[in-house]
């Protein structure tokens, strides 16, 4: 700390657990924070984050939560495809380990390493153990419970999952992030009925949630209320600081489930035109062909997902965007290579049972 800057009760409060007296790092680490928290456009937070974390750890080298943001960071940018996930996994790793070496106790480096090991390896078991870790040690950590409830919600054990969700509204009940696991919440958990109400939080209080915007677009798309979710899916690209290829990707998805495959497939073009100069994640073009009725192309680009080490592929047996494909053999196959085979039986009633108006 500078000489001569007294710091304040919250400052003094947050020394401990930061390690450090270092004004500086300290100030980096939280716009570290903010960037990394933000739902707008991940192309541009996601880097600002990094800077900033990297600034502390320039600053201060030893302090530990900077580098479990780093890793944080890397988590998001491989699981929202601004890079390819298997690139980006090691340094996820990287920066966990850093962070661990410097503090054992550290609950979100723990965290990290869990969902590393998980598309790298299929090992459900080892990455629970590593979440509960991390809850034993942070037990009021909202991103702790944010990885249970997705951990849990991927393997379809939905009371679990939603028992980690309540407790997630307790701890951080307005916050962006929260949002956004609600709205994942109610599409993989098929809580079509609550997209609505969510839709009207999100244009009130938190419109550039990005995140949000599409699960809750897509429960309403999938559930046939297309009015609905033309107010708020896909978000217009002038809105947007940069036209990407996962830009036309999300547009191809809305094409395909709202009855218009001509403009689906041109879209689709745009989306493998772009994708020669920005990469674009395989697992935002499955749906597509998937919704299309193209199976060839939509198993493809399924196994390339899963060969990319893509994060949401663990939410393959769930998805209700897979459900035109579960009476193909392909797809227990595809569930089996991510560990996930017995969740196929479950969710066939589910897919023969989409309510009218679904496409």
């Amino acid at each position: 700390r500078p000489v001569g800057v007294a710091p304040t009760s919250e400052y003094a409060a947050l020394n401990e657990k930061l390690h450090t007296e270092n004004l500086e790092a300290y100030e980096a680490y939280q716009l570290g924070l903010f960037h990394q928290g933000r739902r707008d456009y991940y192309a541009e937070s996601l880097p600002e984050a990094l800077r900033f974390f990297q600034l502390a750890i320039q600053t201060y080298p030893d302090l530990a939560p900077a580098h479990a943001g780093m890793s944080h960071v890397f988590n998001s940018i491989a699981s929202v495809g601004l890079s390819p996930p298997k690139d980006i996994w090691p340094q996820v790793e990287r920066w966990a380990r850093s962070g661990l070496a410097l503090d054992s106790t550290l609950a979100e480096a723990h965290l990290q390493l869990a969902e590393a090991s998980l598309v790298r390896d299929w090992d459900w078991g080892e990455a629970e153990r590593r979440i509960e870790r991390a809850i034993r040690l942070d037990p009021n950590s909202p991103v702790a419970h944010t990885f249970y409830m997705n951990f849990l919600l991927a393997q379809a054990r939905i009371q679990e999952a939603e028992r980690e969700y309540e407790i997630l509204e307790q701890l951080d009940p307005r916050s962006s992030a929260t949002l956004n696991s609600r709205a994942r919440f109610a599409f993989f958990a098929r809580n079509f009925e609550d997209a609505v109400p969510l839709a009207e939080i999100l244009e009130e209080r938190d419109p550039t949630n990005l995140q949000a915007s599409n699960w809750l677009g897509l429960s309403l798309m999938v559930s046939g209320q297309l009015e609905e979710a033309d107010r708020i899916y896909p978000v217009s690209f002038p809105e947007l600081p940069k036209e990407s290829a996962l830009d036309w990707a999300a547009l191809a998805i809305y094409y395909s489930l709202t009855d218009a495959p001509d403009s689906a497939m041109a879209t689709m073009d745009r989306v493998l035109s772009l994708s020669e100069r920005d990469y674009v994640n395989p697992l935002f073009i499955w749906p597509t062909y998937a919704a299309l009725g193209n199976r060839d192309e939509a198993f493809a680009w399924m196994e390339r997902s899963i060969e990319a080490q893509s994060w949401l592929s663990t939410f393959l047996g769930v998805s209700p965007l897979t459900d035109p494909l579960r009476d193909d053999l392909r797809f227990q196959t595809i569930l089996d290579r991510i560990s996930l085979g017995h969740l196929k039986a479950r969710f066939d009633s589910l897919a023969a049972a989409r309510p009218a108006g679904g496409p």
